[in-house]
């Protein structure tokens, strides 16, 4: 990925823009006027502004640090080329959380990215989370520069690694912890012991400093209590002019009170008179008269009903019976009939059982011996066997009429009643009998039901003729039960309000009464317009005072005893700069303490995220670089399990500590690092930028040459923007048009 185009509303960079070039970029721009703050901001549109920072003594956080100048949100924009594809990043402040929206779009389309979102972005983009961007592409001056302390945090944010990578790593982190225990560990570090006596200096300041606001607030507040005094004062006077001037209003306003109520209440009592009857007596059987008048109407209604519903089971059982084939018949000759068709039946059917074998037996009988007479024709056994075959004719022809008559009267009886068979005569039989029993006990129930309704009616005629004569007891005017609930409704009212208005007449003739004998006031009430109106009512003003006059009892005793502890504690100054001396040395330590725990936090980190990626190519790609940056003086370059590099010069046999080199040799070794970190770390498909603020600012002229020419040759694979303060950059590709220049000038 490649930037084209940064847009900053970023710390001083209020709204800037850069437009950038593939290849190496020169952004030559003086001290003070945005070189950092654009590499700052480059990170924050990559991976955003971390919120949960807190600003502490000695350092500020980015979203303090890089708030704009002019006020306005933090945010910003970035035109990138990714995967061949322009896409638009922003960033921007929401809800006074700064560069908190993310958007991704393509560019010119408006389509979002997709899986690109504020948390990712970096990573995405660049191919590596933030710690290892800044620590391989990402070079500042300072994190370049190696010195000859033992500053180890330096040489871990640089990535300075060996083939050994697990030593060096676990060794540097003991080394830091054991630094970190120094500072913080239970309340025996420095910063416990040094936050401690912070603490009691502050609260001792605190203290004095408090009594002398109270001793001022005292002081204050007495001479406001004087004057409260006898502001009070005077309006307790004009309190007591006014209950004299509001004592005599009130006898006259009470006087009119009662006579105007009196008034009324006997007008009241003058609506009443129309009526024969108002005691509660009289109303109270009227009502009840109604309540009993009421419920006999809906026991007539219920009645009414009872009838109607029964009145229809009466109809409907009728019909159905009227419908029955036998209607009009008398059940019991019915069921008389239906017993002789069974009756019939049953002795057809036995008849035919017990003589259908001897009739058949008897025909036989007789044609055999019908036969024997004919063969044995002339013979003396003629006669015989002829005289037997007609008795047994005889025998089977009386047989089967006493059958045939048996079934003859059971089929005129069915034709008779229009049957088919005996079982369906039976059945109808049966539910004309049912239908029978309904419409007789429809019938006895309607007659009840209709008893009934007379005699609820007959009830509810009596109670309303007693409704109507309780009603005219009151008022002889009511004719019909309608008008009773208006004339009660009348009546209460009237009677209610002359009770209230008689209240209210007793009450205001006592109230009258009770002034005039007891809250008369001494003499004639005085003139009111001296007096001021005053602010509160009579009881307050009296507690107010009270509570006044106590407060600056009070008040004068707390300011004689804090003045005496203002002595006893000392002098402000003093405290104040044994307090600045505390914080500078808390300040320091915690500094200290920040720094070894970032230390230790970016070599875990480094170590979790890019261990894996180191290999012994680092060693030998350093080298390399090194090399060029040094014009071929030195050919090797290696690291430690301390982390700490050595370089051989070309020729020689043995390899020299880059302790012992210069410090502008000492930057070469660990820019080349980091440039040869760039090559081994990050991705090389679609790389990304790398970042230099300042990082050639030791470098002698010529190996700052060599560096350039080794930036330029890098920057045919990946974007380079070199931010620097010097022009001998900008100098040394003069008319080199594949070199993009960006003066501070031409920007302004």
């Amino acid at each position: 990925m490649r930037f084209k185009r940064l847009h900053a509303s970023f710390g001083q960079l209020c709204g800037e823009e850069l437009r950038l070039s593939p290849g190496l970029n020169i952004i030559e721009r003086p001290n003070e006027t945005g070189k950092s703050t654009w590499c700052a901001f480059i990170l924050a549109i990559l991976y955003g502004v971390n919120t949960s920072e807190r600003d502490r003594p000695g350092y500020l956080t980015d979203k303090t640090r890089f708030r704009p100048w002019n006020g306005a949100p933090m945010e910003g924009s970035a035109d990138i080329v990714l995967d061949g594809r322009d896409i638009t990043i922003e960033r921007r402040s929401s809800r006074n959380i700064p560069m908190r929206d993310f958007s991704a779009v393509y560019t010119g389309s408006g389509d979002s990215v997709p899986g690109l979102t504020a948390d990712n972005a970096g990573e995405r983009l660049t191919g590596v989370g933030k710690a290892v961007f800044e620590r391989t592409a990402f070079i500042r001056q300072a994190a370049v520069k190696v010195g000859q302390t033992p500053e180890l945090e330096k040489r871990i944010s640089s990535l300075v690694s060996s083939g050994d990578e697990a030593v060096s790593y676990s060794e540097a982190d003991k080394k830091l912890r054991s630094w970190q225990n120094k500072r913080r560990y239970n309340k025996t570090g420095t910063i416990p012991v040094l936050r401690a006596k912070l603490a009691e200096a502050e609260k001792k300041l605190r203290t004095v400093e408090t009594s002398c606001e109270d001793a001022a607030g005292i002081r204050d507040e007495g001479l406001r209590l004087k004057a409260e005094r006898e502001l009070l004062s005077e309006e307790l006077r004009a309190h007591r002019a006014i209950e004299a001037d509001e004592k005599l209003r009130r006898i006259a306003e009470a006087e009119a009170d009662a006579r105007s109520a009196a008034a009324a209440a006997e007008e009241a009592r003058a609506r009443l008179l129309v009526y024969s009857n108002t005691d509660d007596g009289h109303i109270a059987a009227l009502r009840d008269a109604v309540s009993s008048a009421e419920a006999h109407g809906e026991i007539a209604e219920t009645g009414r009903r009872r009838f109607d519903s029964a009145y229809a089971d009466y109809e409907k059982a009728a019909a159905l019976l009227t419908a029955s084939r036998f209607a009009g018949q008398d059940r019991g000759a019915v069921e008389n009939a239906v017993s002789s068709a069974e009756r019939l039946d049953n002795e057809a059917r036995d008849k035919k059982k017990k003589l259908t074998v001897p009739a058949e037996i008897a025909a036989a009988l007789c044609v055999v011996l019908a036969v024997l007479a004919v063969v044995l024709k002339g013979t003396a056994v003629t006669v015989i066997l002829s005289v037997a075959a007609a008795l047994c004719a005889a025998a089977a022809a009386a047989a089967f009429f006493t059958i045939k008559d048996r079934e003859k009267f059971l089929t005129r009886l069915l034709s008779e009643y229009g049957m088919s068979s005996v079982f369906e005569f039976r059945a109808e039989a049966d539910r004309f009998s049912e239908l029978s029993e309904a419409a007789e006990n429809a019938e006895t129930a309607q007659l009840s039901a209709a008893a009934a309704k007379a005699e609820a009616e007959q009830l509810l005629t009596e109670a309303e003729g007693e409704a109507l004569a309780a009603a005219a007891d009151i008022d002889p005017r009511v004719t019909s039960l309608s008008e009773i609930p208006g004339m009660l409704s009348t009546l209460e009212t009237l009677k209610a309000d002359y009770e209230r208005l008689s209240a209210d007449a007793d009450m205001k003739e006592h109230i009258r009464s009770a002034l005039e004998s007891t809250d008369a006031p001494d003499g004639p009430s005085a003139d009111l317009s001296q007096f001021a109106r005053p602010r509160y009512g009579r009881e307050e003003t009296e507690t107010r005072l009270e509570k006044v006059n106590a407060a600056l009892d009070n008040a004068s005793t707390q300011y004689h005893l804090t003045l005496g502890e203002l002595r006893a504690l000392g002098d402000p100054i003093v405290l104040s700069g044994e307090i600045n001396e505390l914080q500078s040395e808390l300040a320091e330590q915690t500094a200290q303490y920040d720094a070894l725990d970032m230390a230790v936090r970016a070599l875990r980190e480094a170590n979790t995220d890019i261990q894996n990626r180191f290999s012994p190519l680092l060693g030998h790609a350093a080298g390399a670089v090194f090399s060029k940056l040094t014009g071929g003086k030195y050919d090797t370059l290696t690291f430690d399990r301390a982390l700490d590099a050595s370089a051989r010069a070309h020729g020689d046999t043995v390899s020299h500590n880059v302790l012992m080199l210069s410090a502008g040799t000492a930057d070469q070794v660990y820019l080349s690092l980091r440039l040869a970190a760039c090559e081994v770390v990050l991705p090389q498909d679609d790389p990304c930028p790398i970042v230099l603020d300042d990082a050639l600012v030791s470098f002698d002229d010529n190996r700052a040459g060599l560096a350039l020419d080794h930036l330029k040759e890098t920057a045919k694979d990946r974007q380079i923007l070199l931010f620097t303060c010097q022009g001998r950059e900008a100098a040394h590709f003069a008319g080199d048009p594949e070199v993009n220049v960006i003066r501070w000038t031409d920007e302004i």
